[in-house]
């Protein structure tokens, strides 16, 4: 995503390939932490663990969507050199979310009891709940009160220092959850690992803030109410967003532990890992483009943007394809190699959430730029009525087919909403979708359908079904080894690439991420 500018270009390619594989190592830890966590504590006590971000998700909706704006500001200042404005940032959002997190706290403990209740804990597993979700929300401020210094390095566009400092926290997480578990101490052992965890990442944030940023200074000489406004009013179209991810991904959990078990939840969020965590690898093509387009409207380069959203969508649907169509042709062997046998649900959410992350990707790209450029609109009321149509599908759904129609019911609200936000976003800025679609999506999507319909009727045959797991890791293996060579042979042959292309995966070869 060269967009002019050698200098520009290279700091975007090197901080998207810095981030991929920061993220890349944390899938690759979850991958083997996740089923030794489950044989530790079961599925029942896994399925409260990822309630906890039930509950997170809608205690961090109380910041009004502040917390979303500071990336896009501190890049913004950082750009145009306001060191003031960017004192003022970091100062404002300190004492907002010391505050906030002291009101959640207390909120959390007067709320914790009767949560447990809406949740339908079993009564041997509540007290163990209600422990898991008090602490969670203190470590969920704890993390809120050191963001400022963590968005620092997303808004200097040092992603190299971010995700470097991700893969020493992950290797501490790591020893951490193989040391509380080993000792026997569960879930509780699990949440003061959280803590220690969240707290040492917060302080490292802070000494590196200061270093990238000298001026620094921390003081309440440096609270700025304009400032404050300026950040609330662009957070508020940014809330709805939040309001929307929590809606699609949090309340199904609610949702799934009220009207059937808790068991469930754990299957669902198994299932829901692999595929957000597959989106998520994807969706680091448009982790540096916040600040990228940030810097690009502080200039005036409309075009650039333009052109930074035409090659985006390029490639997402270049990645994005190929590997939601080999999950969902291969879930069945994927969950099993990974998890071993008994989680056929996992199976179905899988291959569901596999359509609802490809959707979801193919918008994310004018999504990023949206924040950049400061216009979140598109976004709030495409969010907003997704939000509202994926609760009531929900509702009525999870009464009527149970289990798959929460699932199914995120699937249809994201495909309505992100297609209504792609349609705006691009009349804006004066584009053709169509165009887009035709240009960046058709050939990428036709390929990985017409491979992966062969593969998913070979993972069918009888004799897999019979496969350990070792074998059905390596039968994984050798079916992804043909399948993405064999998918970008056919992209090259179909003339998708265009010279520029190549030449830029040429320069991400050689560019030396030092």
């Amino acid at each position: 995503m060269n967009n002019g500018g050698s200098g520009f270009g290279n700091r975007l390619i090197r901080n998207t390939l810095f981030n991929i594989g920061g993220q890349f190592w944390a899938v690759l830890i979850a991958f083997f932490l996740t089923p030794y966590i489950i044989r530790q504590v079961g599925i029942a006590r896994y399925g409260i663990w990822a309630m906890i971000s039930v509950l997170t998700g809608y205690f961090g909706l109380f910041d009004l969507g502040l917390g979303q704006s500071f990336e896009k500001f501190i890049a913004e200042y950082r750009t145009s050199r306001e060191e003031v404005k960017l004192n003022q940032v970091v100062n404002s959002g300190l004492v907002f979310y010391a505050l906030l997190g002291l009101l959640m706290i207390l909120v959390a403990g007067a709320a914790v009891e009767p949560l447990t209740g809406i949740f339908r804990i079993p009564s041997d597993l509540r007290a163990e709940a209600r422990y898991l979700f008090f602490w969670g929300v203190v470590a969920f401020s704890i993390g809120n009160l050191f963001r400022v210094f963590t968005v620092i390095q997303t808004g200097f566009q040092r992603m190299d220092i971010s995700n470097k400092l991700g893969v020493a926290v992950s290797l501490l997480n790591l020893a951490g959850v193989i040391l509380v578990l080993g000792k026997g101490l569960g879930l509780r052992g699990l949440m003061l690992n959280s803590l220690v965890i969240t707290s040492i990442t917060g302080l490292a944030s802070m000494v590196i803030a200061f270093r990238l940023f000298p001026s620094l200074s921390l003081g309440l000489h440096a609270l700025n109410p304009t400032s404050l406004r300026t950040l609330s009013w662009f957070g508020i179209k940014r809330w709805v967003t939040s309001i929307e991810d929590v809606i699609t991904y949090q309340t199904d959990k609610l949702l799934i532990s009220h009207f059937l078990n808790i068991s469930l939840v754990g299957f669902y969020q198994l299932g829901f890992t692999i595929a957000d965590k597959a989106a998520y690898l994807v969706r680091l093509l448009t982790s540096a483009v916040v600040p990228a387009a940030s810097e690009l409207d502080t200039r005036g380069q409309r075009e650039k943007i333009i052109r930074l959203q035409s090659r985006g969508l390029k490639y997402i649907s270049l990645t994005g394809f190929p590997i939601f169509a080999f999950t969902l042709a291969t879930a069945p062997v994927l969950v099993f190699a990974w998890l071993g046998p008994g989680y056929g649900n996992s199976v179905l959410v899988l291959r569901i959430f596999s359509l609802v992350m490809m959707m979801a990707l193919l918008g994310s790209i004018s999504s990023a730029i949206a924040v950049g450029i400061g216009h979140p609109e598109f976004q709030m009321l495409a969010g907003g009525g997704q939000a509202i149509l994926n609760l009531i599908l929900s509702l009525i759904l999870v009464l009527r087919i149970g289990f798959p129609g929460v699932v199914l019911a995120t699937l249809v609200s994201i495909s309505l909403s992100n297609t209504y936000f792609m349609v705006k976003f691009y009349r804006f800025l004066g584009t053709s979708l169509v165009s887009a679609l035709r240009e960046c999506v058709w050939k990428p999507m036709a390929v990985a359908v017409c491979l992966a319909v062969p593969l998913a009727i070979l993972n069918r045959l009888p004799r897999l079904q019979e496969l350990s797991r070792p074998a059905a890791l390596a039968w994984l293996a050798l079916e992804g080894a043909l399948f993405f060579p064999l998918f970008l042979l056919l992209i090259r042959k179909t003339g998708f690439l265009a010279e520029e292309d190549r030449q830029m995966f040429k320069k991400i070869i050689s560019l030396r991420l030092s």
